[in-house]
């Protein structure tokens, strides 16, 4: 420790002091692997199994590390979930990935998380996969609690909204009510009226008919006075020829008596 300079940097980590000169490229990677705050975790390609984690990645499972190293991808995500099969099949094709899927912690907890997924080769040359994983929980705790008052503020402008829409539907009810009112009342004038026309007409009418029947009654009267006097000048007259007959027929009677006397 005393031939290195005073003034060289200090990595303080976990309880760890070395002064950066003493500190070789890969322990460097290595503390930056372990104290990151994103859990990272590394498996082989092959089939999934963990070889490296940090305290990240502990924190965020509930496992300890010599746990987590015994197990594979397999014990911590939900492999068969369709997003994490695609992001398998993106990741072989492109060589990285990031998609949304379901992280199994120890107790069974289901959590929600972002991973970005890559692949690499170590220096034996052997193909691996560094997973990044972001918990996404408390985001999606938050944006629920956004989407809850959202939803609040949502259903207190549709309850304000059915209160001015009853006060609109109250007032125009009270216009039509009062238009309805106004028109039986216009109605109802125009019906009095055509009434009393009606009624009018109704008593011309009889006034005329009873012109006309006496009218009629009249002319009737004096063709039967007519008549009558006529009859009585028709029957006169037959009255005289009937009795002028009776005296020439009376008149032959006698001549005829005296003659055969």
């Amino acid at each position: 420790m005393n031939n290195i300079h005073e003034n060289t940097p200090i990595i303080r980590s976990a309880g760890l002091k070395k002064p950066i000169a003493s500190i070789t490229e890969n322990t460097l990677r290595d503390l930056a692997f372990d104290n990151a705050a994103q859990a990272h975790i590394i498996t082989t390609t092959d089939n999934g199994k963990i070889i490296l984690v940090n305290n990240a990645a502990c924190k965020l499972l509930g496992y300890s590390k010599k746990e987590l190293l015994t197990k594979s991808r397999t014990d911590i995500f939900d492999i068969l979930e369709k997003r994490f099969i695609n992001m398998l099949k993106q990741r072989t094709a492109k060589g990285q990935s990031i998609a949304q899927v379901t992280a199994i912690q120890k107790n069974g907890k289901a959590v929600p998380c972002e991973i970005t997924s890559a692949i690499f080769m170590d220096e034996d040359g052997i193909e691996k996969a560094i997973f990044t994983i972001a918990d996404r929980s408390q985001n999606i705790f938050e944006q629920k609690k956004i989407d809850t008052k959202k939803e609040k503020i949502v259903a207190d402008n549709i309850v304000l909204a059915k209160s001015v829409q009853k006060k609109i539907d109250a007032k125009n009810e009270k216009i039509v009510s009062h238009n309805i009112d106004l028109a039986i009342s216009a109605q109802k004038r125009f019906d009095v009226k055509k009434e009393k026309i009606v009624s009018h007409n109704i008593d011309l009418a009889k006034s005329e008919q009873k012109k006309i029947d006496t009218e009629k009654e009249k002319i009737v009267a004096d063709n039967i006075v007519l008549a009558k006097s006529e009859q009585k000048n028709i029957d006169t007259k037959k009255e005289k020829i009937v009795a002028d007959n009776i005296i020439i027929a009376q008149a032959r009677s006698d001549a005829r008596h005296a003659e055969n006397n």
